[in-house]
């Protein structure tokens, strides 16, 4: 909303047409991402904060960073791959286990082709045939800033830190040299300039906001309040659902 068109109900407006559309459509599961001031006008319209916490908004800083990830290990039982090279539909299938949204039309040849886009995967063999190979995959788009990053889905703590690691160490390589299209064995440079990548970390998992800060990150003061209509979310950002343990930053950062 424009500051001079606030406060004459034309936001509340908006907001009920787009509810009406989705009981139209018979949407069950309606949820929204809340900045802290506007938390309590989404309360009185019936959302509820998801009590298994926020979305917290963090970045790091390439050129003062660069030694948090200097102990890189990837696990040599597993092949570190370009997102590209996954088959689309898993990566979409993998989407809907970890947040119960169904958005296959967009994890398409188009998304993947984009230029602003890289992406790690951690598999299992060489033949990906299924979403029990993936142990963990992140995207990352490259903005003037530098880089959001986002999603990260992964099986366990090790997985996730591998897959972030290798993103940061592939931003450093972008900055540095732009036309860098592969995103696998290209050297480290020294001096990529200023730039930040920045994320939205899910703190439902326990673990995600420690992994982020044990690799250099830091909060930037800014949280969103993930909510759900009357309360009901989706399975699998429930207690005991996928995003609980799988899930470490959100795919929101990444779109654009």
């Amino acid at each position: 909303m424009q500051p001079t068109s606030q406060g004459k109900g034309h936001g509340r407006a908006l907001f009920d047409a787009v509810l009406q559309e989705f009981r139209d459509n018979n949407t069950s599961i309606i949820g929204l991402d809340a900045v802290v001031e506007q938390k309590a006008t989404y309360e009185r319209r019936g959302f509820v904060e998801s009590p298994l916490g926020k979305l917290r908004c963090m970045s790091w800083d390439i050129p003062t960073n660069i030694d948090h990830i200097a102990s890189h290990d990837p696990d040599t039982s597993l092949q570190l791959v370009d997102i590209k090279d996954v088959p689309h539909h898993l990566l979409a299938k993998s989407d809907l286990d970890h947040t119960g949204f169904e958005r296959k039309h967009l994890w398409s040849e188009k998304f993947f082709s984009r230029s602003d886009l890289f992406g790690f995967a951690l598999v299992n063999g060489n033949n990906v045939s299924g979403t029990e190979d993936i142990c963990a995959w992140t995207i990352a788009r490259q903005v003037p800033q530098g880089f959001r990053l986002g999603p990260v889905y992964a099986v366990d703590q090790k997985a996730a830190r591998t897959i972030i690691q290798s993103a940061m160490e592939h931003a450093i390589r972008r900055i540095e040299n732009p036309s860098t299209n592969s995103v696998i064995s290209h050297p480290r440079v020294a001096n990529p300039g200023s730039h930040t990548v920045t994320a939205e970390i899910w703190d439902g998992n326990p673990h995600a906001v420690k992994l982020f800060e044990m690799l250099g990150w830091s909060t930037v003061g800014v949280d969103y309040h993930r909510m759900w209509l009357d309360g009901k979310s989706t399975p699998q950002q429930a207690e005991g659902g996928l995003a609980y343990s799988g899930m470490y930053a959100i795919f929101d950062a990444a779109i654009g």
